[in-house]
């Protein structure tokens, strides 16, 4: 008898995740649970949710239909997890499946999505085993080997319209369309600042993000708009940030400008993260069109020597140029040079700097930003100036999650050595250029410092370990 509900996201993990309503396709009956087709225009960023036999008590992962497993389908994907009950553990089931998900490494999954008995081993996904007691965790959760384990939901319990389960931040991270996040830490609290992703005559102003987990943000609206910018009158795009001497600054783009035109680079200033924000200069900081770059897409960065670099530019040209001390000109090199094009191969917009172990670390956007193929490159040199020969390609589009993966920028919480990449993509099915959404992923580098290729998630990332605000 079918009497306990489960809803299961997607992922290299599955783990308990309750959502507000349940919107299920027909089902089919197998060996003791019934599976669903996934409806990602009813269910979005969720996998399907089974119904699980009460007589379900242990895990029997190679057991098939006869153990009653639940087999979880999403486009081009196919995931299979067995229930567990969690009875002598002193944590929750939610917390063992969210410390499960974010420390077990994927290692077996089916392909092509296709619905398999579930009597074969190979539908099972496998997850290698983990020692939770060498994180501090209880032991009791120790003999758990399966990422997807959590106590079933009682049938009344499970029916209750409630919010997704708080562990994991989910993709995209907050509603509405939002693109080129520039992420930044100030203090306790993680910021976004994006593009408000629209027709480029309704880009007018911009919100901003706060958290202090990643996982939970409030937006604050409307922290800079061209009521404030009186040079700006369309296309306020990709916001980089900094905070100097106590004072917050946000470089913007506007107006797409072209030869000729009034627009470019600007640069504005307030007292607090959230603004308000007000023109700095008046005008812009960078207006010409030099070595082809067009003045948009900035972004700034500190070098360990104090000195302030500005990295920018459009139409497959990047320049950087150095900031004077108070972000309200540019001062020239010591080889009296004011611009440098530094634009490596494949290049089209959106640089990104940071430094890791001595090394300075260059990232960009490649592809057309309306497209399925925008991505995310990157280059590492012994000098901010380069030069920077491309490695690899690091972000794009998965099928089975979203297209056009790119603008990013890079978040690194120095108290777990974490890293994480902030991008915007384009949800599956979404034919407008302009429907992008703002996500965040984990990065992760190998032995030799090389960044390893980013796996685009529904789920997002963990809650950090330990948090930002703590």
């Amino acid at each position: 008898m079918l009497n306990s509900l489960r809803i299961i996201p997607t992922g290299l993990c599955a783990m308990l995740l309750l959502t507000a309503s349940l919107h299920a396709q027909e089902g089919a009956d197998i060996g003791g649970a019934a599976v669903y087709d996934y409806n990602p225009s009813t269910q979005p960023g969720h996998a399907v949710f089974s119904t699980v036999s009460a007589d379900m008590k242990h895990d029997q992962p190679d057991r098939g239909a006869h153990g009653g497993p639940v087999c979880l389908q999403y486009p081009n994907r196919a995931i299979a997890a067995c229930p567990a009950w969690l009875e002598e553990a002193s944590v929750s089931a939610k917390e063992t499946a969210a410390l499960l998900v974010s420390h077990c490494r994927h290692k077996k999954r089916t392909k092509n999505g296709i619905r398999r008995n579930l009597d074969h081993a190979s539908t099972w996904t496998e997850y290698e085993p983990f020692d939770p007691g060498a994180l501090g965790y209880p032991s009791a959760v120790a003999p758990i080997r399966l990422c997807a384990m959590a106590a079933a939901e009682t049938a009344q319990d499970s029916a209750k319209s409630t919010e997704p389960d708080s562990a994991f931040s989910g993709n995209p991270v907050f509603k509405g369309w939002y693109a080129d996040p520039e992420v930044i830490r100030y203090g306790n609290e993680v910021w976004i600042y994006p593009t408000y992703s629209d027709e480029y005559d309704q880009q007018l102003f911009f919100d901003c993000f706060s958290s202090r987990d990643l996982v939970n943000w409030t937006k604050h609206e409307r922290i800079l708009d061209n009521q404030r910018i009186k040079w700006a009158r369309r296309a306020m795009w990709a916001p980089s940030v900094i905070e100097k001497d106590g004072k917050y600054y946000l470089f913007f783009g506007a107006n797409d400008v072209h030869e000729g035109e009034v627009g470019g680079i600007g640069v504005a200033v307030a007292d607090r993260p959230q603004g308000p924000y007000e023109d700095l200069i008046g005008e812009p900081l960078i207006n010409e069109i030099v070595n082809g770059a067009q003045p948009i897409d900035q972004f700034v960065f500190r070098d360990d020597d104090g000195a302030y670099y500005m990295y920018y530019g459009g139409w497959r040209h990047c320049n950087v140029v150095r900031l004077n001390d108070r972000f309200t000109g540019l001062v020239p090199f010591d080889d009296g040079e004011m611009f440098k094009e530094i634009t490596p191969k494949g290049y089209v917009e959106g640089p990104c700097m940071f430094k890791k172990d001595g090394k300075y670390y260059f990232m960009w956007s490649e592809g057309g930003w309306t497209g399925p193929r925008y991505s995310v490159a990157y280059a590492i040199a012994d000098s901010p100036f380069g030069p920077f020969q491309r490695i690899d390609k690091i972000l794009k589009q998965d099928p089975d999650v979203a297209t056009g993966a790119g603008h990013h920028s890079v978040l690194h919480l120095q108290e777990a050595d974490q890293w994480y990449i902030v991008y915007h993509r384009r949800p599956l099915g979404e034919t407008d250029r302009n429907h992008r959404v703002t996500c965040i992923d984990r990065m992760e580098f190998g032995a030799d410092g090389r960044i390893k290729p980013v796996k685009i998630t529904l789920e997002g990332v963990p809650l950090p370990l330990p948090r930002p605000g703590n």
